[in-house]
């Protein structure tokens, strides 16, 4: 049986501009409520819900439930969820992360290494290990649609996971705020 991940990634944060912000967490700006009703109207009513415990994630949530019409009952929150931890590089501008540690020069970089790992971080391939956990956790169930409100990192696995992109392009792709995702496990994805 094909699995069916909604992949919706949360809205615009209200960070600092142009900072590594991955584990710290920030409110988002919840003002698209054209795109955060569309959403509602998109997400299959069924499906199982599940959040990032990270408050940009829990938030962009709840403005869906919000708009939405229907129950869909208890969500799960996973940390499994949460985005990717650039680790002593959080807060810092990528000027900043090449002063302090140039060894991590090639972080900015088209990175063709997913085992690189920023001080105190984690890598790419520790994020995918992360999010196929999840998955083995979570989409074993005859449930065949779940609902995930998450981060660019995490749909960036997800679409690695299926085989939708080889990495290394798509580590620096747009993955626009309040995204949805359509991501088949054992099958092929689409992005909206």
């Amino acid at each position: 049986m094909t699995r069916t991940v909604y992949a919706i990634r949360h809205a615009k944060t209200i960070s600092p501009k142009g900072v590594l912000y991955g584990a710290t967490d920030y409110d988002v700006d919840l003002s698209d409520r054209k795109r955060i009703e569309e959403l509602a109207l998109e997400l299959p009513h069924s499906a199982i819900w599940h959040s990032s415990p990270m408050l940009r994630a829990r938030r962009t949530l709840g403005a869906v439930a919000n708009a939405s019409s229907f129950d869909f009952g208890q969500v799960k929150i996973s940390k499994l969820l949460s985005e990717q931890s650039y680790g002593d590089l959080e807060g810092l501008s990528m000027k900043s992360v090449f002063e302090r540690y140039p060894e991590s020069s090639r972080f900015g970089k088209v990175i063709d290494n997913h085992d690189f790992k920023p001080p105190g971080g984690e890598s790419y391939s520790q994020l995918i290990k992360r999010v196929e956990s999840w998955i083995e956790q979570n989409c074993q169930s005859p449930q065949a649609e779940h609902v995930v409100f998450c981060h660019r990192g995490i749909i960036q696995a997800f679409q690695i996971i299926v085989g939708a992109n080889s990495g290394v392009e798509l580590w620096h792709s747009s993955i626009p705020h309040l995204s949805c995702h359509k991501i088949q496990l054992g099958g092929a994805s689409e992005n909206g």
